[in-house]
């Protein structure tokens, strides 16, 4: 059975709660550069997949970002499956946070 994929404006309410959440949870000297969310559903699930880029303005605030992946992260109507985040220190010293959620 296929399911449709999320609804638009409950994935855009999804996204904001999301980015709220992220910025009470950034350590000091972080910011959100950018970011977004597109529609995402599998044979079973259906849902969102949102990103969110940020720019750490000083050192030492990966590893406050890295316990994330085990925060609760409250949504309505939506849960959170999956979070990775992706440190690149070397290159550019910006993060990329990508968070599925899938219907509830």
């Amino acid at each position: 059975m296929m399911l449709n994929p999320g609804d638009a404006a409950a994935d855009g309410r999804t996204h904001d709660a999301l980015r709220d959440q992220l910025v009470e949870r950034l350590p000091p000297l972080v910011r959100i550069s950018g970011h977004g969310w597109r529609p995402w559903a599998s044979a079973s699930f259906a849902g969102a997949r949102h990103w969110f880029d940020l720019t750490p303005l000083g050192p030492k605030s990966a590893m406050q970002i890295e316990t994330w992946q085990d925060v609760e992260w409250p949504l309505v109507d939506r849960f959170v499956a999956d979070i990775a985040i992706q440190i690149d220190e070397p290159r550019t010293g910006d993060w990329r946070v990508e968070i599925l959620t899938v219907d509830d």
